[in-house]
């Protein structure tokens, strides 16, 4: 059972605490009460304590005194520190003295209490199975309050003076400088879920948080998939002294990693030198460095002038090049899909490193409609499309590089080809009569007498299998060549409505607007008014 004594100099405020938590729940013995530093002190002479819960003021001796005496003492208690909402330089100084939490009086809550010496009971069994020192998890402690005031200059974007930094690390910005680093693990291991993936992301960050406290000058913190680190230096580094020192680092990282899991690789990305107390700049710096691992590669080490670099070299290819392909998937056309990917897959020297984000969101978006073709063609529940599918959120949750997700989609789109082949032999024999010869008059019954069925069973098995009927098929069909040949040709739209067998140039028209939501016009080649995003096919 844990043993705790409550240290405050409010009479009223120590009782209601007492009576206010079900102690014998938490298996918590409350040995003691004192409203002071002194008459704590008094009561650990001859009572074992594992907990003290204390208020940082009170007279004669206050809470950090308390802490800073008792520690020498009995260096394995556990402290929780009681503090108003304007103690906050003392909480911290409590931190640097090893505190392992802090409750605001004024918000304290039986199961946040709760929680907090659950959680304290689990650490001084484990410190009791692994005998660490009381001094060792006192200077954890304190790089864990570092961490969190790190963590919180970066997000809330404060310049470094008025960071609360220990002055050790405050005082570089005045002597060599500050500089921001972003680590990210990659897993290639392929059978693997998402959730094992954010279990070895777990468990690396805490490998990489022991290796970089090895390291003077260095501090940082875990963020999603990446790791955030700054080098606080006593010198000022030139770019060859700090791209040395990172890909030091990083093949540091990655070789103890690979002890415990041989697929992972490790990428980096640096800031500039160029100086500012403003980390979350430099921070913004590194993190768009560390994205040229999307389309350069995994494990190696980018600095931001690169990145620079890449952006001046390259843009990202044209929209209409995946609206075209959405166009194959909706008329079910997986082979022209497939032969499109062939011709326009994304390449690394086709992007720039901005261009990073949207790359991944336009995947997101094959993914999505590769899915919708999959329940719509009933193959969605098949293992090996499902495992398939599946993966596309494995290689997010592994931050995998450009040409892993070019794989996963050849793959799926070989796959699904294969799947659907054999769903019926003569719906796809009509599909690729009318891709041939929607240009002439086509008609039902034409095409009925043309595979020698009856009209109505073809009616019902189209249907069926395209979910849509004949005719509805046939239009979308020329309104979709339609459109690719007022976009890519110079041609009237009277010519157009001829070439894809709409002779009535009015019908066409009609027909046209009906279907894309704007007359065709608005597709001519050239024309300014051309929509940037998808138009849907079917309304």
């Amino acid at each position: 059972m844990l043993r705790l004594l409550i240290v405050d100099d409010e009479p009223m405020f120590r009782e209601s605490l007492v009576q206010a938590v079900d102690w014998g729940k938490l298996e918590i013995e409350v040995v003691g009460e004192a409203y002071n530093g002194c008459s704590a002190l008094g009561i650990l002479e001859d009572t074992a304590v594992d907990v003290i819960i204390t208020d940082i003021r009170m007279p004669e001796m206050d809470g950090l005194e308390l802490i800073r005496r008792a520690s020498v003492l009995h260096p394995d208690i556990r402290y929780i520190v009681l503090s108003a909402f304007d103690d906050f330089i003392l909480v911290k100084q409590a931190f640097l003295l090893g505190i392992v939490d802090y409750l605001l009086k004024s918000e304290i809550r039986e199961d946040d209490l709760a929680k907090i010496l659950t959680r304290q009971a689990a650490e001084i069994q484990r410190r009791a199975v692994q005998q660490i020192p009381g001094a060792a998890y006192a200077a954890e402690a304190g790089r864990q309050f570092t961490r969190q005031m790190l963590r919180s200059c970066v997000e809330r974007r404060l310049h470094l003076p008025m960071a609360s930094l220990p002055e050790k690390y405050a005082a570089s910005v005045f002597a060599g400088g500050v500089y921001s680093v972003v680590l990210g693990i990659h897993f290639r291991d392929c059978h693997i879920s998402t959730d094992q993936i954010y279990a070895r992301l777990s468990e690396s960050f805490e490998l990489l948080e022991k290796i970089v406290d090895q390291h003077s000058g260095w501090i940082g913190y875990s963020e999603q998939q990446r790791y955030i680190l700054f080098f606080f230096s006593q010198t000022k580094l030139s770019w060859r002294d700090f791209s040395y020192e990172t890909e030091k680092l990083r093949c540091e990282v990655e070789h103890e990693l690979q002890q415990i899991c041989s697929s992972c690789t490790v990428s980096a990305g640096f800031s500039s030198l160029k100086q500012t107390s403003v980390l979350s700049r430099m921070k913004g710096e590194a993190e768009r460095a560390f994205q040229l691992y999307f389309i350069r590669g995994c494990g190696k080490t980018w600095g931001y002038n690169r990145y620079l670099e890449s952006c001046n070299n390259a843009e990202l290819p044209d929209n209409r090049l995946f609206r075209r392909f959405i166009e194959f998937i909706k008329t079910r056309d997986i082979p022209g899909a497939v032969q499109h990917l062939k011709e326009f897959q994304l390449s690394p020297p086709g992007l720039r490193g901005s261009s990073v984000p949207e790359v991944v969101t336009l995947f997101s978006k094959y993914h999505y409609h590769l899915l919708s073709y999959c329940e719509q063609m009933k193959i969605d529940e098949d293992p090996d499309i499902r495992e398939t599918l599946d993966h596309f959120l494995t290689l997010l949750a592994a931050a995998a590089p450009l040409n892993d997700l070019n794989e996963w989609l050849s793959d799926i789109l070989n796959l699904v080809l294969a799947k659907t082949q054999g769903k019926n032999s003569l719906v796809n024999r009509v599909v690729g009569y009318i891709k041939n010869n929607y240009h002439r008059e086509i008609s039902l019954s034409g095409v009925a007498e043309h595979f020698n069925v009856n009209p109505s069973y073809l009616s019902r098995l189209f249907s069926r299998y395209i979910e849509k009927g004949f005719n509805a098929y046939l239009t979308e069909v020329r309104v979709v060549k339609a459109r690719h040949l007022l976009e890519t040709e110079n041609l009237r739209v009277h010519e157009v409505a001829q070439l894809v067998g709409i002779g009535n140039p009015e019908s066409f028209s009609r027909i046209f607007k009906r279907v894309t939501g704007k007359p065709p016009r608005d597709y001519l080649m050239g024309n300014p008014a051309l929509p940037d995003k998808d138009v849907q096919i079917i309304r």
